[in-house]
């Protein structure tokens, strides 16, 4: 998931085809209306003449985006179907493969209702009051994270005035976050963002190894040179002429346009495959992030087929920042011979848990499984999305994770919009194995603890953790 949130179904109706919101059938169902996404507090109005996205707690509500009918069937309903009764409709993407729930409304909540909303000329006090129960609302792990959100709020409180500059009221809300350590809550402000999750694994060590020079004064700049050294070396010691490298569109600040490299070790009995991100953006669609898996499932067929000889191998997702679910699923089922279900995951707001959803991990349908040893580096970087990827191929007996716990960071970034304009970032689902399992707040364990970077690595231009897992294999 990349850090935002993003419909697998079966046609009920008379049309054959799969019925999506700009099908030709469209004129015996109907899609217009509220919908409400079922535990994320949004609630989308389809209209012909202008449609709008709602965003509400249990206190308030803004109206968060305006767009034509045509821009929200495309970005949130690509594909969708009615239940029989026309009250529920299912969606679920490509990049977001487990099933979307919305509910159709009669009318607005009475807090979205014009009058009612809360917009640009609320007070800093009622912006404020709007964030605190936006998290108290839709936010699922203080617990897991160790905060005391009622107290959080009685610590701030003193401070709440109409008369507090935007300065201070941006203090307020940084104050009240400061304590959480979870990679998808960030506060976005203008261009300016506010992310209070220490950095972790190979970031934490890169963070130590900035401090401790001063030849770059920028640490972004400082951490993409040295990844792109630790990748340079990496293919130095492959074998000669394996080496693939596929490069995204745009020069992601870490990582540069670097989005997949794979090759193999030891005359060719050893594969090695390093996805940055769980996504691929080529320029072609740009905004589409089906598109964006799309184009990974091809590059993975395209690694899986040249490392189809190898004895074992080696994914490493240490530096794997996340991205689409899609490209997790897509990924973990060409280790997989027999569908099989492997993950779920609901929501959790200040109603209570939502329906579990789940998801089977898919057999790959035109070659073989691969299901000799796979060893999977893993860091305290690697999040979300690659977590998801972590979650799926825990439940293969061929696999054995090695490195760092992870993050910790599974759900999608539910992203909300105060009334005035900033936005603050959320988690609201729990994903979950088939026995209930979370590892929200806690991260997945490695079989093999070992540090997945040093600062001597940085120093002397090596990778301990590769070399390791190598030698491992290669007894």
């Amino acid at each position: 998931m990349i850090s935002a949130s993003w419909i697998k179904y079966t046609s009920r109706f008379i049309c054959i085809a799969p019925i999506t919101l700009a099908a030709a059938c469209q004129a015996s169902v109907n899609f217009d209306g509220l919908w409400k996404h079922q535990g994320y507090g949004d609630i989308y109005q389809l209209d012909d003449t202008e449609s709008k996205i709602y965003q509400f707690n249990s206190e308030g509500c803004v109206l968060a985006e305006t767009m034509t009918k045509t821009d929200m069937q495309t970005t949130y309903f690509p594909n969708a179907t009615l239940s029989h009764d026309g009250m529920t409709l299912t969606s679920r993407q490509i990049a977001r493969p487990f099933a979307q729930q919305f509910e159709r409304l009669s009318a607005l909540p009475t807090q979205c209702q014009p009058g009612q909303r809360l917009d640009a000329n609320a007070s800093p006090v009622e912006i404020y009051h709007f964030f605190w129960t936006t998290m108290h609302d839709y936010y699922a792990f203080f617990q897991e994270r160790g905060i005391d959100w009622a107290q959080v709020y009685q610590q701030v409180a003193p401070d709440l005035s109409d008369d507090m500059s935007e300065s201070e009221l941006l203090n307020a809300i940084t104050a009240s976050l400061s304590g959480f350590s979870d990679d998808h809550v960030v506060l976005t402000y203008g261009d300016d963002e506010y992310a209070p999750a220490p950095p972790k694994g190979v970031l934490r060590v890169l963070k130590q190894g900035f401090l401790n020079q001063s030849e770059i004064s920028d640490f972004d700049t400082y951490v993409a040179d040295r990844l792109a050294q630790i990748s340079l070396m990496q293919q130095q010691t492959m074998d000669a002429g394996s080496v693939r490298i596929i490069n995204g569109s745009s020069a992601d600040t870490l990582y540069g346009a670097e989005r997949v490299v794979w090759g193999t070790f030891n005359q060719g009995k050893i594969g090695y495959l390093r996805p940055n991100m769980m996504l691929l953006d080529t320029g072609e669609n740009p905004d589409d992030p089906d598109q964006w898996v799309s184009n990974m499932a091809q590059v993975i067929d395209q690694a899986m087929q040249d490392m189809r000889n190898t004895e074992t191998m080696i994914i490493d997702m240490r530096f794997n920042g996340g991205g689409a679910d899609g490209v997790s699923l897509a990924l973990a089922s060409r280790f997989n011979p027999v569908t099989q279900r492997v993950i779920g995951k609901f929501t959790r707001t200040i109603a209570g848990d939502g329906e579990i959803h789940w998801l089977d991990l898919p057999a790959p349908v035109n070659t073989p499984a691969y299901t000799r040893p796979v060893t999977i580096l893993v860091s305290g970087t690697t999040v979300s999305a690659g977590e998801v990827f972590l979650m799926m191929m825990k439940a293969l007996p061929q696999v054995t994770f090695m490195g760092e716990t992870s993050s910790g960071a599974l759900s999608d970034a539910l992203v909300k919009t105060l009334p005035n304009g900033w936005q603050i970032s959320l988690s609201n689902e729990v994903y979950i194995d088939t026995q209930y399992q979370s590892y929200e707040g806690i991260g997945i364990h490695p079989d093999i603890p070992t540090t997945a970077l040093t600062l001597d690595d940085l120093s002397h231009h090596q990778d301990t953790a590769l070399s390791q897992a190598i030698h491992q294999l290669s007894q």
